[in-house]
């Protein structure tokens, strides 16, 4: 039997739907956000759908990558026309939008969004340190690295924590971008 999956993604838990080609819920639940507890999740009640649905949002890069390193097949959507369609249900809720967005995906009706490869980031990463400290002295170049969102948000698409340490961006994996003072 061919399943579908919804994914409703929050930063705490993600709430998941599970339908069958038919259209009636399969399962229906949540967990942890991370795509192990996802698997783990599946798992447990022996189902592999064959696509995911997730939309766009500050965890869809990370998620996306972890889904795919754990053998899933996963779609990310946009986010702003699946809200159109999720708003016309009467129930909004996330356990509801994890059920449209399994209908969604059931019937193919969603606009799938390209997913930057880790190579990508990596260089959007060196891009966005150069250009901070292009944009400000030496000596105030660690907090524009900090919040400055032109460096931050690759690191986060990695799924890293960056912190700072004197004129570097230090990622919670190691890998360090340096700015020449």
């Amino acid at each position: 039997m061919k399943t579908y999956a919804g994914l409703d993604v929050s930063l705490k838990e993600i709430s998941i739907c599970v339908i069958s080609q038919e259209g009636k819920v399969v399962a229906r639940g949540s967990t942890v956000c991370d795509p192990q507890a996802i698997t783990s999740w599946l798992d447990a009640r022996a189902l592999r759908p064959e696509l995911l649905v997730h939309e766009t949002g500050q965890l869809s890069i990370w998620l996306q990558r972890g889904l795919a390193a754990q053998g899933l097949s996963a779609a990310c959507i946009d986010a702003r026309k699946a809200h159109k369609s999720l708003s016309a249900r009467p129930n909004k809720s996330d356990a509801a939008d994890a059920k449209g967005l399994a209908h969604l995906a059931r019937t193919g009706w969603f606009t799938q969004v390209d997913v930057r490869s880790e190579d990508a980031d990596r260089l959007g990463m060196r891009q966005a340190a150069a250009t901070a400290h292009r944009q400000s002295p030496p000596n105030r170049l660690a907090a524009q690295c900090w919040t400055n969102p032109t460096v931050c948000g690759p690191a986060a698409a990695c799924g890293v924590g960056a912190r700072r340490r004197g004129h570097s961006l230090r990622c919670a994996n190691g890998s360090r971008f340096r700015a020449r003072p």
